[in-house]
């Protein structure tokens, strides 16, 4: 069963179209600051967990957090995902950027399923091992690393790391 896990909110965003059948899917912030749907394999701002009309506030969660997402295609727990033209998720293919990690196997097409949503930019994430990376209550929530212990993107809740799952690491 899909679960969210809040890093990152985007208060004070509006819906730049009609998002009504869009909840659970990747939304693109443009360039007037209104929440859009995303284009298929492209960057992506966030996912979407409510319905709005144009002009109305748009429920967002940004990057650091997990959240339910419908599904494109079929995905596996620790596939990484890039967004379809619907803004569903689908496995990041050749030429896709990925935009998260599915963190639980099997979503069919339509079904919902968890994506820890990493940072989104040209940049890699900074690389870390346990030892190295900066306490957890030094950087921002929702600061994401590349964790080489864990051979995988570690968070920040503010208080601990966490792995995509949600699991203290």
């Amino acid at each position: 069963m899909a679960f969210s896990n809040r890093g990152t909110n985007l208060p004070g965003i509006v819906a730049g179209e009609d998002l009504r059948l869009l909840k659970h899917r990747f939304i693109n912030i443009d360039s007037t600051g209104r929440a859009v749907k995303s284009s298929a394999g492209g960057l992506i701002s966030a996912i979407l967990e409510n319905n709005p009309n144009l002009d109305e506030a748009a429920s967002l969660m940004g990057p650091g957090s997990v959240g339910k997402v419908t599904s494109g295609s079929a995905v596996l727990a620790g596939e990484s995902v890039a967004s379809d033209a619907e803004g569903r998720a689908v496995p990041a293919g050749p030429g896709a950027f990925s935009v998260g990690v599915c963190v639980e196997s099997g979503a069919a097409v339509g079904e919902l399923c968890s994506v820890f949503l990493t940072p989104q930019s040209s940049a890699a994430l900074e690389v870390f091992d346990n030892a190295s990376r900066p306490g957890p209550t030094t950087v921002n929530i929702g600061t994401c690393i590349y964790n080489t212990d864990d051979s995988a993107p570690n968070y920040s809740d503010g208080t601990i790391w966490r792995d995509a799952a949600g699991v203290a690491t």
